[in-house]
């Protein structure tokens, strides 16, 4: 059997880094002729590569290579040159081909930056080599941002209309109709509707809460721009979780000649197993022996952002939990470069650096989303016949103040409002309500465990071969 080759670029988040690491082993153990190169920022690399030591696959058929500086750059703009840079470097040497390595017959491009050299990338490998665009969002989101609305054409009509444009470049223009997701350049309070979601008024779906981030509007653009171009959508969703919004992107990709690969949930194997993936930690031993079992509150915002846009409410966050009677144990991670050390009382307080994988193991959240698909996906997880989530609105801020289609209450904006939501939630996930997120929670993981034995697993031996 002739050798082939898949090829991908990363973004250094290591949200996404951890989640392809994982799903690159799949596609080795699903096609044994298949070798793989993983072109990374050396940021990431060493962790990348003591990930994959806890992980049972052939070595000898994925090789990591590291491109741009050790150190962190100036400016998000400076580490994505450094990066694209390696990438075309590594790209030009791969299309000649190595023994055991021949030329890429496909590449896989992260959604956030693949759009910036998928055309030098497709002249240097040529026509025959496949492009896929490698989406960690959800499906619910991907319609608005990447196939429902001809977003160039709605940029040219405001461009050419003195009044509409306001004085704005026309990537300007494309950047704020991108990031409206409604068909516009601007919120206007119009429903949005999504197969598989609740309706929703476009600024419920905008996340503010990790405030501006570096080069968002050249991101979006670039998202767009690669979804064009590609042959396929990879998403690490599946029909288990998306059902509607799965079949509906599958409908609109195929119209567009593009194949969509459903690949799921990527976390590392040992979650998949019947034991718990990770040991408890000392700090969990500590709390549970006071506490009891699965009493622990595990907070994370992730790897790569944090509600800075409200450090009040983080505050908040922690005060509310101390002052509950009886207190709620928890361990905050603090994982990502934007976290910032709540200056709360300590007291019961463990800040923690490792992410558990909820959703494979059973357990309910309570979402607080600041960012991108965050939004979505907290509509996703807490609406339906069975939710296993919490979703808190009272914590959003800026362009999300107003009206809620889904809720009698108005997001305010307010401390008090925060504050009375989450001593709500704390108290529900204590009673009845949590019991049954637990229930449900627990049956969606064991729909994950058949997913990944039979949908999830067709899908990634199509992928390898594609």
């Amino acid at each position: 059997m002739a050798t082939h080759h898949i090829a991908t670029l990363m973004i250094p988040s290591w949200g996404h880094a951890t989640s392809y690491i994982h799903l690159a082993t799949q596609l080795l153990q699903k096609d044994p002729a298949l070798v793989t190169t993983i072109v990374q920022n050396n940021l990431v690399v060493a962790k990348m590569e003591a990930e994959l030591q806890t992980c049972l696959y052939d070595a000898a058929r994925l090789r990591i290579i590291g491109v741009g500086e050790k150190e962190p750059a100036p400016t998000n703009k400076q580490a994505f040159e450094q990066l694209f840079g390696g990438w075309l470097g590594t790209v030009a040497q791969l299309a000649q081909g190595s023994e055991g390595w021949p030329k890429p017959h496909a590449i896989h491009m992260d959604y956030l930056c693949g759009g910036f050299v998928i055309e030098p990338t497709k002249k240097i490998l040529g026509p025959d080599c496949k492009m896929l665009l490698l989406s960690s969002c959800s499906m619910s989101s991907l319609p608005a941002i990447l196939a429902d609305y001809d977003i160039p054409a709605i940029a040219e009509e405001i461009y050419a209309d003195d009044a509409r444009r306001e004085g704005r470049s026309k990537d300007e223009i494309l950047a704020a109709i991108m990031a409206a997701g409604n068909g516009t350049d601007k919120l206007s309070g119009k429903v949005v509707k999504f197969r598989g979601l609740p309706d929703v008024y476009d600024h419920e779906r905008i996340g503010c809460g990790a405030g501006k981030i570096e080069g968002a509007e050249q991101i979006l653009v670039s998202m767009y721009t690669l979804a064009k171009a590609v042959h396929g959508i990879i998403t690490t969703s599946s029909a288990y979780i998306e059902p509607g919004a799965v079949e509906y992107c599958r409908e609109l990709f195929h119209k567009r000649g593009q194949e969509l690969f459903t690949v799921g949930l990527q976390t590392h194997e040992l979650c998949w197993g019947d034991a718990a993936p990770v040991p408890p930690t000392n700090d969990a031993d500590t709390i549970e022996s006071q506490d009891g079992p699965k009493s622990v509150l595990y907070i994370s915002f992730g790897s790569a952002f944090f509600p800075v846009a409200t450090p009040e409410l983080i505050e908040g966050l922690v005060t509310t939990l101390l002052a509950l009677a009886p207190p709620f144990p928890f361990l905050f991670a603090l994982g990502g470069g934007a976290a910032r050390d709540p200056a709360a009382p300590r007291a019961r307080v463990v800040f923690h650096a490792r992410r558990l994988e909820a959703l494979s193991q059973g357990i309910p959240l309570i979402m607080w989303p600041t960012v991108g698909d965050q939004t979505t996906n907290a509509a996703l997880l807490s609406s339906g016949p069975h939710p296993i989530a919490i979703e808190l609105v009272q914590v959003r801020t800026g362009a999300q103040l107003g009206p809620l289609l889904r809720n009698t209450e108005p997001i305010m904006g307010t401390m008090e409002g925060a504050a009375a939501e989450l001593n709500a939630a704390f108290g529900a996930v204590r009673g009845p309500l949590g019991a049954t997120l637990r229930e449900n929670a627990l049956n969606m993981a064991q729909a994950l465990r058949e997913a990944r034995k039979g949908e999830v697993g067709a899908e990634i031996s199509r992928l390898a071969r594609f």
